[in-house]
């Protein structure tokens, strides 16, 4: 019946079109051309990710202003005749794969829109694999619930699957640039790298690459990693940044003092310091930082205000063992331009060629013994007139005292079986990489961090000291030495600096040898401190 009504329907209007021509226009169709009847579309189907194209759409009663629309969205319409219009579709309507609803609108009055016919945007026979650019998030603490992960890229296909660890599991397609996948609470139980990589599907179409996610160890809150080759880091409290001393392999941050943005992990900029910057001493005001250049046989110093390198002074050479290197900087307390140089020699042992006195690059004659004696390997200035020291290498154990005259620097007494190597002055007690606190006035041993060894930062402050060795970061309170916590499972803790940032950030150089530079600078926040 209904095909009966449409027959009569189209020999009506063909009557009237006939009626039209002959009398000289006699009769009108209605503005709007009546309803467009569409019978094909050309082409009528592309592959996803398939160019712009033109779409050719044959039928009859095309007004002049016909509209094609896609999906119900008007696209640009060129009129070719009452039988034939086109229409521009541009990339992005073809990009996923699905059907688009295609129809031609006579708008005005007595217009109408057609039947729609379907255009189909289909899987391609072959498909690059999709490549994944970024996750988010990155990381999330070890126990954490389930969660959405959110894959960014390219070259998604509709149905596809995700693959954690190698296990394939269902994904949500959201566009041919985004995906997502549920990580459960299993998926998190236990902390270290997965494997994230993205599979188009039907099988076959191949796999994304892979990109890691961090189930991170109990105690850490974020952890962030940056591959420089580093010597040694400064915390400034005033500015916030955390200073790297790049070694000279460093590309572009080569030989600088690189300023890092510690709860982003951002470079801001670096300063060249100098060849082989490897140790780095911060004066009491933040106003300098002096430090010891490996490849020159020099300090140099630098104005952490102006964030320029300045002063440079040369440490002597001596005539049988040859030049003088820095193994360690006091500045003093109260006097900014004035620091104390533990020297060595870079190839005898005891390799210790003593304590000197500069005063704005300018040393003071009288100096510590030379190598056919112990001295201090690491200082500590505990006033403007005394100085600590003590053993960081085989050739003693013994902590020094040592009185500070116009002339230069004097021993005036050392305690042996004291020395626990690195040492930092706090409030008047030495801590030591040994785990020993040390009361530098009576030369005894205040107490002991059980299991504490390796590098280390004081935080008097918040009542914490921390210990990075053996895969670790151990936690106590200096209070009662007693233990906090530790942090487990982050790889490269064997050896490295340690520094306190912000609230209660820690970072470290991974693989910090004696005379190399580490691989990897590390920032993490941990619950083992108070903060937001």
């Amino acid at each position: 019946m209904l095909s009966h009504v449409r027959a009569y329907r189209e020999m009506a209007i063909s009557l009237l079109l006939l009626t039209s021509i002959g009398c000289g226009g006699g009769v009108e169709l209605p503005q709007g051309g009546g309803i467009p009847i569409l019978d094909a579309i050309s082409p009528d189907s592309v592959d996803a990710g398939s160019p712009a194209f033109t779409l050719v759409l044959t039928g009859r009663t095309f007004a002049p202003d016909a509209v094609v629309r896609w999906g119900g969205a008007a696209r640009p319409t060129e009129y070719v005749s009452a039988k034939e219009v086109r229409a521009s579709i541009e990339a992005t309507d073809v990009s996923g794969v699905g059907t688009a609803d295609v129809t031609v609108e006579n708008p005005g009055e007595g217009g109408g829109t057609s039947a729609g016919l379907p255009f189909d945007i289909a899987i391609p026979a072959t498909h690059p694999a999709p490549v994944i650019s970024s996750i988010e998030p990155v990381q999330a603490p070890v126990g954490s619930p389930g969660l959405t992960l959110t894959l960014h890229g390219t070259g998604f296909l509709p149905f596809p699957h995700a693959a954690w660890n190698g296990s394939v599991r269902p994904a949500t397609y959201v566009s041919s640039t985004v995906i997502t996948v549920a990580l459960t609470a299993e998926d998190l139980a236990t902390a270290g790298l997965a494997t994230v990589a993205a599979e188009s599907y039907p099988p076959g179409h191949g796999a994304s690459n892979i990109v890691l996610f961090r189930v991170l160890p109990a105690g850490v809150l974020t952890l962030r990693t940056l591959d420089l080759p580093a010597y040694d880091l400064m915390h400034d409290p005033a500015s916030g940044f955390v200073y790297v001393a790049v070694a000279g392999n460093g590309g572009a941050h080569a030989n600088s003092l690189t300023k890092i943005n510690p709860a982003s992990a951002t470079i801001s900029t670096s300063v060249f310091i100098g060849s082989e910057p490897r140790r780095i001493s911060r004066s009491e005001d933040g106003h300098y930082f002096y430090v010891a250049l490996g490849g020159a046989a020099a300090v140099r110093r630098y104005d952490v205000r102006a964030d320029v390198a300045d002063l440079e002074f040369p440490l002597g050479t001596d005539a049988t063992y040859g030049p003088m290197y820095a193994e360690d900087i006091a500045v003093f307390p109260g006097q900014p331009l004035t620091v104390a140089v533990s020297t060595m020699y870079a190839s005898i042992v005891p390799r210790d060629a003593g304590v000197r006195i500069y005063d704005d690059g300018v040393v003071r004659p009288t100096a510590t013994p030379t190598p056919q004696f112990n001295s201090a390997n690491e200082i500590e200035a505990a006033s403007g007139t005394t100085l600590y020291g003590g053993d960081s290498d085989d050739s003693g154990d013994g902590v020094y005292t040592m009185r500070i005259t116009t002339d230069g620097v004097i021993i005036t007494d050392v305690v042996h079986g004291l020395s626990g190597g690195a040492m930092t002055l706090a409030e008047g007690r030495l801590y030591t990489s040994s785990g020993r606190v040390i009361d530098p006035v009576t030369g005894l041993i205040a107490g002991t961090f059980t299991g504490a060894y390796g590098a280390f930062a004081v935080d008097l402050p918040n009542d914490r000291i921390f210990y990075l060795y053996d895969g670790k970061i151990l936690a106590y309170q200096p209070s009662n030495f007693a233990y906090v916590g530790s942090i487990d499972g982050i790889a490269g803790l064997n050896t490295g600096q340690l520094v306190r940032w912000g609230a209660n950030g820690l970072a470290f150089i991974e693989g910090r040898r004696f005379n190399n530079p580490g691989t990897k600078v590390h920032l993490l926040t941990t619950s083992l401190l108070p903060g937001p």
